[in-house]
């Protein structure tokens, strides 16, 4: 028997069909998700008085932005 029809005849289940078999599926992987982590009072207290600053609004949204990435990464 050559090795194409070995190949062949291995795929054949006891009846004579040729089973599929499903791609190899890896249940086991889990994505792993850290929970969103807020602005604390004291921050959002301390944007809220910003907005009185002279910069205005992006000096509180640059705030806002860099407390959040130090929290959330």
């Amino acid at each position: 028997m050559t090795g194409y029809q070995s190949k062949k005849a291995a795929a054949l289940d006891e009846e004579g069909f040729y089973t599929i078999h499903p791609k190899d599926e890896d249940d086991d992987i889990q994505v792993y998700q850290r929970p969103w982590v807020d602005l604390e009072p004291k921050d959002r207290l301390c944007a809220k008085y910003m907005l009185d600053a002279p910069e205005g609004i992006e000096a509180v949204i640059d705030y806002i932005t860099a407390k959040l990435k130090e929290k959330n990464t």
